[in-house]
């Protein structure tokens, strides 16, 4: 193979990689990380819980997303990593609808909240917050590795800044409510991205997935 055939191929599947990454792994952060990680403290406290047991229910939320996610980096290689992304898809597109519901509705007293949070956190946990970063390391070929996973990791914490930023400003404009089911549209889309375009790469090696990938 000539090497301008060969830059060819790997911008091109550079280019693929880019689009399965903003396509896929930035869907992550639109309904995973900003949402869990900066405001769970404050809807806490705004469902009626004191500021100490506020505190306590971050903590169980805390626990929740590192057991799951040591459940998932058991179970990845045998399940695959599309299976996951899939389960996890489905799940989480539920509990955010879910929240909308309830938000929506006015019903945030009790202990609704934290218990569909402790759902949601254990799909995301188990399939999304853990998978995307396997893929990001194996979707790019052996020359462009480094640049590929770089240009992926800047991308994904940067629109996680950014929807960090934008979601007081979505539910002052529109709602709680109305952002999540922002939230579960974009999740429910995105378990299709993963079911028609995201490629399994369980028990293959960096040097096979190279081959089958410009070989596609």
């Amino acid at each position: 193979m000539k090497s301008s055939e060969k830059i060819s191929i790997s911008l091109k599947n550079l280019s693929e990689a880019c689009y399965d990454w903003y396509s896929g792994g930035n869907v992550q952060p639109v309904h995973g990380d900003q949402y869990h990680h900066v405001l769970r403290h404050r809807h806490f406290r705004s469902a009626g819980f004191s500021t100490n047991s506020a505190i306590g229910q971050t903590v169980i939320i805390g626990l929740t997303n590192l057991l799951f996610t040591l459940i998932a980096m058991s179970i990845i290689d045998k399940v695959g990593r599309k299976t996951l992304l899939l389960v996890g898809s489905i799940g989480m597109t539920i509990f955010l609808g879910l929240f909308a519901f309830l938000f929506k509705s006015g019903n945030t007293g009790g202990f609704w909240i934290l218990g569909l949070l402790i759902g949601f956190i254990a799909f995301f946990a188990a399939s999304q917050g853990a998978v995307i970063w396997v893929l990001l390391s194996e979707m790019f070929p052996n020359n462009i590795r480094a640049r590929g996973s770089s240009i992926g990791s800047f991308s994904h914490w940067f629109f996680n800044a950014l929807l960090s930023f934008l979601f007081p400003v979505m539910t002052g404009a529109f709602g709680v409510g109305n952002a999540f089911v922002f939230y579960a549209l974009a999740t429910f889309v995105s378990f299709f991205f993963f079911l028609f375009f995201l490629r399994e790469t369980k028990g293959r090696s960096l040097e096979e997935l190279e081959k089958h990938m410009l070989g596609n």
